[in-house]
């Protein structure tokens, strides 16, 4: 989400049309997926990402064509020979215009937070190449576009700076709530860390949190702290006995041996990626499959 937010930003500083290039199938192994973008904007600036930088400078050149010519342009990256990853994709290059409709629905996603399906045309004519806000069932490529992750932070401690600077460099939305009276809107791409460091005060945000549709809630301190708090629901009557809180988390992050504001808040948020991708945040050495999930080659 991060890169949507950004080319956004690019499109609406740029004052004119610009280039956008979009991975719409992925053959074996590559670094992005399909659905990731890489904007050129009308002044030269650029954002998101295709690759890890491999790609990037080419399919700028070939978005000042697509500028100049109007005319939308698929392209096939064969990665084996060139970067070693041992797959190829398919960009489609298109020209996008200041008052795009497509650009307009993604801001839509991120001003309300609903996440919608937008489709790709990539295939037979190419005047119908191109992104649409919605997805017709005859797109060739259905992407569904998610808001950001939303941060709320509750309670007011040294470490907050810390944690809402790695969320804002992941893309996410930070909201900061010093009481459970200060909560925001939750859906299902909100976390919640609770790190008041008052007993009271981390009582009461998890008292009001249970239930809520958000998918981490985090307890920061140590494994005492949260057996503490969670027999303080029980006494309350807030929580019956043996009712499984899967989504509750503490001591919030993963062992990475942090100590400092910044390493803590490093381990909270990769905790957090890891439960939202439904990964166990091990080793990436030690897993047996590959990095990325496989997608089924379109068509």
């Amino acid at each position: 989400m991060h890169e949507l937010k950004s080319i956004l930003a690019a499109h609406a500083a740029g004052a004119g049309p610009g280039a956008l290039a979009t991975v719409v199938r992925v053959q074996g192994s590559a670094y992005r997926r399909p659905g990731a973008r890489f904007y050129l904007a009308a002044d030269g600036a650029t954002a998101g990402s295709l690759s890890s930088g491999c790609l990037e400078d080419e399919v700028a050149e070939l978005g000042r064509r697509v500028l100049a010519t109007g005319q939308a342009e698929l392209v096939t990256f064969d990665l084996r020979p060139r970067f070693g990853c041992a797959g190829t994709i398919d960009v489609l290059i298109e020209r996008i215009e200041p008052a795009s409709p497509f650009f307009a629905a993604l801001a839509e996603v991120l001003a309300t937070r609903r996440a919608r399906t937008v489709g790709v045309g990539f295939r037979g004519d190419p005047t119908r190449w191109g992104s649409r806000p919605e997805a017709a069932e005859s797109e060739d490529l259905h992407d569904l576009i998610l808001p950001p992750v939303q941060l709320v932070l509750v309670g007011d401690s040294l470490d907050s700076t810390a944690l809402a600077a790695q969320a804002r460099l992941l893309g996410w939305d930070v909201v900061l709530a010093e009481t459970a009276s200060e909560l925001p809107v939750l859906d299902a791409r909100t976390a919640v860390v609770v790190k008041a460091h008052k007993l009271g005060r981390d009582f009461a945000a998890l008292r009001a949190l249970l239930g809520s549709p958000a998918f981490y809630l985090g307890l920061v301190g140590p494994a005492r702290r949260r057996r503490e708090l969670i027999g303080l629901l029980y006494d309350d009557g807030a929580l019956a006995p043996g009712t499984p809180l899967p989504q509750v988390f503490g001591p919030s992050g993963l062992d990475i041996g942090g100590e400092t504001p910044a390493e803590v808040a490093l381990s909270i948020c990769a905790e957090i990626q890891a439960v939202l991708g439904g990964h166990a945040g091990g080793p990436l050495r030690l897993k047996p499959a590959g990095i990325h999930q496989r997608h089924a080659p379109a068509g």
